[in-house]
C-alpha cells in the first residue's frame, strides 16, 4: 500500500491490485467515440503510481459538447485502496464541494465495495480522422 496525493485527497492505494483489476478488464471498446477517448487522453502522472489502466475506465460515456470539435465524456475507474482524506462523492452529488478540476478534467471520488471509484467527466478534443456520427 502507498499513500498518494491528488488535489484535495489523500488515498491509500494498492496498486498491485488495481493493475490486477485492469490486466483481467474485458478489451476496450472499439466504438469511435471510445476509440477517440483513448487517442485524446494519455492519463495523468498519477495513474501509474495508482495502478491504473487510462486506455481502459470501468465506465465511459459520450455526449455531443458544445463545441463541435470536442466530446463531452463522463466515467470512472476502479482502485484498490481507501480514502484516509478529503471529500466524497455522495448520492450523486456533483459540485465544487467534492470535486477538482485538473486540466480537461473534473474528477472526485466515492466509495465502493472493494475499494475506491475515481469518477470524472472532461470535454475532451476530437481527435479522428473520421467524423462524428452525432
Amino acid at each position: 500500500m502507498k499513500t498518494v496525493q491528488i488535489a484535495k485527497w489523500r488515498i491509500e492505494a494498492d496498486p498491485e491490485a488495481t493493475h490486477d483489476h485492469y490486466r483481467s478488464a474485458c478489451p476496450p471498446c472499439g466504438c469511435l467515440y471510445c476509440r477517440n477517448f483513448r487517442k485524446a487522453f494519455s492519463g495523468f502522472p498519477w495513474f501509474e503510481e495508482l495502478g491504473v489502466a487510462p486506455a481502459l475506465p470501468d465506465l465511459l460515456s459520450d455526449f455531443p459538447a458544445e463545441s463541435p470539435d470536442k466530446r463531452l465524456y463522463i466515467g470512472h475507474y476502479h482502485l484498490a485502496g481507501r480514502l484516509l482524506d478529503g471529500p466524497e462523492i455522495m448520492d450523486g452529488q456533483w459540485d465544487e464541494s467534492v470535486t477538482a478540476a485538473i486540466g480537461e478534467f473534473t474528477i472526485g471520488f466515492s466509495r465502493s465495495e472493494d475499494g475506491l471509484i475515481l469518477e470524472f467527466e472532461a470535454v475532451l478534443p476530437w481527435r479522428m480522422d473520421e467524423s462524428q456520427e452525432d
